[in-house]
């Protein structure tokens, strides 16, 4: 994730969401989780059109959320996007990233994901 911040060249930044979705993909289809997260950064990284990353996400949530509350889950990366797309405000964005990361946590491998989404959200509060 720190390339995600630092650079904005799409195979760097895809290449870093694949090796974090390989914690997210376990006892899950990989090849379904990882697909949606390919779609999803590449339409991030190309446009910045908010309706399209949005729908992206939800389309790519729609996998993680399987044996979830899925309303609950939608609702908060509906928010996250919504945060990240409208305003660059550092304090709001932190702040919605770390309850997005408490339902991922749920069910897990605490200490793995964990490691994960700290050295994501450094990096999204340190710039």
């Amino acid at each position: 994730m720190t390339v995600f911040v630092t650079k904005r060249n799409r195979m760097i930044v895809i290449a870093a969401i694949r090796n974090t979705m390989s914690v997210f993909a376990t006892k899950r289809n990989r090849m379904i989780v990882i697909a949606a997260i390919r779609n999803t950064m590449t339409v991030f990284v190309i446009k910045r059109n908010r309706m399209i990353v949005i729908a992206a996400i939800r389309n790519t949530m729609t996998v993680f959320a399987t044996k979830r509350n899925r309303m609950i889950v939608t609702a908060v990366i509906k928010n996250t996007v919504t945060v990240f797309v409208i305003k660059r405000n550092r304090m709001i964005v932190t702040a919605v990233i770390r309850n997005t990361m408490t339902v991922f946590v749920i069910k897990r491998n605490r200490m793995i994901v964990t490691v994960v989404i700290k050295n994501t959200v450094t990096v999204f509060v340190s710039k």
